[in-house]
C-alpha cells in the first residue's frame, strides 16, 4: 500500500490534482464547433443506383426519377412533328424505352444512367414514328436524293429551277419528273376525333361526325321512301281479295303461274289476267297520287 501511495505521489506533478493528471491521459474529444461536417443524404434514385442489383423496387424509383427526362426528349421531338401525330403516343413508346433501360443498363460500363436512357427513351420514340410512317424507306430515299440535286441545281443557277432543267439533271423525261414529284409530295393528315367548332351550332363536333356519308340516305329520301311504301300498301288494300293473293302468291311467295293456278283451282290463262290487271290498277292508282 505505501509503495502504490509512493508511486502516485511521484507521478503527480506538483501543483496538479490527480483527477487533472488523469483528465490528460484520457483521449480528447473534440468540441462542437471542430466535428467534421456531415454530408447530406442521397437521394433514393442515387442511392439505388450506386446498389444497383435490377430489384423491383429499385426499378421503380429509378423510372419515377426519369420521367421528366421522357417527357424533355418526347418534347423535342415533337416540335418538328405534324400536328396529326398524338404525343400521348410518343410518351407510351418513350415510357416503354425508359423501362427497357433501367432493366438493361450496366454501371459497370461507366456511362450514366441519364445519358443512357435518353438515347434508348430516343430510339423507342423514333421506332414509333417509323411504324406510324405510311410511306416505305425507298420514297424517302427518293425524296432526300430530289432535295439534294434540286438543292445543287438551284445554287449552281442561282435561282430557282424548272421542271425542265429538273429533269435534265436528273436524266428523265418530264413525265417521269412528275411521278417522282407525285411520290414523295407531302401528305395532309387529320384526326378523326379532332373537334371542329362550326359557327351557328351549339357545341362542338369531332372531324368524323362532320364527313358527309356518300352511302347513306337523306332525310328526304328516307322520308320519301316511307310515304311511296304506304301509298303502295294503300293501293294493294284497294285491290280485291283475288287480286291482292295472286300478288301475294307470285312475289313473296315465289310460285309459279301454274302452281298459282293448282292453288286457287283457276286456269293460267285466268292467274295470268288477274295480274296483269291488278298491276295496271296499281300503276294507275300510284300515278294519281303522285300528280
Amino acid at each position: 500500500m505505501r509503495a502504490a501511495a509512493s508511486c502516485a505521489k511521484e507521478t503527480a506533478e506538483p501543483g496538479h490534482s490527480p483527477s487533472e493528471s488523469s483528465s490528460e491521459l484520457l483521449p480528447k474529444i473534440p468540441s462542437q464547433a471542430s466535428a467534421p461536417e456531415i454530408a447530406p443524404p442521397i437521394p433514393k434514385a442515387r442511392k439505388a443506383l450506386e446498389s444497383y442489383d435490377k430489384s423491383t423496387q429499385e426499378q421503380h424509383e429509378l423510372i419515377v426519377s426519369m420521367l421528366p427526362l421522357v417527357k424533355t426528349v418526347v418534347g423535342r421531338i415533337a416540335i418538328s412533328l405534324p400536328q396529326h401525330i398524338s404525343q400521348d403516343d410518343l410518351l407510351s413508346a418513350g415510357l416503354i424505352g425508359l423501362m427497357d433501360a433501367v432493366r438493361r443498363y450496366d454501371p459497370a460500363k461507366g456511362s450514366s444512367l441519364k445519358s443512357y436512357v435518353a438515347m434508348r427513351v430516343r430510339g423507342a420514340v423514333l421506332d414509333e414514328l417509323r411504324s406510324m410512317d405510311w410511306a416505305p424507306r425507298s420514297v424517302h430515299r427518293q425524296a432526300r436524293d430530289f432535295r439534294k440535286i434540286q438543292q445543287a441545281l438551284e445554287q449552281r443557277l442561282g435561282r430557282e429551277a424548272s421542271e425542265s432543267e429538273l429533269a435534265e439533271e436528273m436524266h428523265i423525261s418530264i413525265d417521269e419528273l412528275e411521278r417522282v414529284l407525285a411520290n414523295i409530295r407531302p401528305a395532309s393528315f387529320i384526326s378523326l376525333q379532332d373537334v371542329r367548332s362550326l359557327q351557328g351550332m351549339d357545341g362542338d363536333l369531332t372531324q368524323e361526325e362532320c364527313i358527309q356519308d356518300t352511302k347513306a340516305k337523306s332525310p328526304l329520301d328516307i322520308s320519301l321512301t316511307a310515304e311511296h311504301h304506304r301509298l303502295v300498301v294503300e293501293t294493294i288494300q284497294s285491290l280485291s281479295p283475288i287480286e291482292q293473293k295472286v300478288l301475294a302468291l307470285y312475289y313473296y311467295e315465289d310460285l309459279r303461274l301454274k302452281e298459282i293456278a293448282e292453288t286457287l283451282n283457276v286456269t293460267e290463262s285466268r292467274v295470268s289476267q288477274i295480274h296483269t290487271l291488278a298491276i295496271q290498277r296499281l300503276r294507275a292508282r300510284l300515278e294519281r297520287m303522285q300528280t
